[in-house]
């Protein structure tokens, strides 16, 4: 049946979060649908998605273009919103629970694949501004592209790990990869 095999087929994608690792990036790209299920809670993807709409609406009224497909490395991605005030435009992320380091990391990594050098995450309790010199977004876009070309690998082993953003991973374990 056409859909027990979608069920155990490899994504073929990737979030934007997962390129600051090619290893990262790999194990997202290759995971099934099965494994999502998995290892994601229904629950908090549920309330996240009814946050984000109320947000995104009220971003939209506001002036901002929601839910922007950015292309980059061959690959698609959508930023939450892209907004404008008087010192230009920003990315805006929008998150539903508490705050960690790999928020930073995402909305990093879209300011460095739209070429905007702002970012505001959103949070149910406020918002935090990031902002990321161009040291840095060379950096991500680096590490980014290594990603991006490891992602069709055929096995995990011929993979490299950026061990400097290990502690965000949601694949630490099974990758089995030491901090620096």
């Amino acid at each position: 049946m056409k859909a027990i095999e979608a069920f155990k087929s490899k994504l073929g994608y990737v979030e934007v979060k997962d390129l600051v690792c090619p290893r990262r990036a790999w194990y997202r790209y290759n995971m099934s649908l099965r494994e999502l299920l998995a290892v994601s809670d229904g629950y908090r993807l549920e309330a996240g998605k009814v946050g984000h709409k109320v947000v995104l609406r009220e971003l939209e009224l506001a002036g901002c273009t929601v839910e922007k497909v950015v292309e980059w490395g061959g690959h698609r991605f959508r930023v939450d919103a892209i907004c404008r005030d008087e010192e230009g435009e920003f990315v805006v992320e929008i998150k539903t629970g508490t705050r960690n380091a790999d928020h930073d990391i995402q909305i990093k990594l879209y300011m460095m694949i739209t070429g905007i050098k702002r970012g505001l995450l959103i949070y149910p309790w406020g918002f935090v501004v990031v902002k990321a010199d161009d040291r840095e977004l060379e950096e991500l876009r680096k590490v980014a592209e290594l990603s991006i070309l490891y992602l069709d690998a055929e096995r995990e082993e011929d993979v490299p790990k950026n061990t400097k953003y290990c502690m965000t991973c949601p694949f630490k374990n099974r990758c089995g990869a030491k901090l620096l």
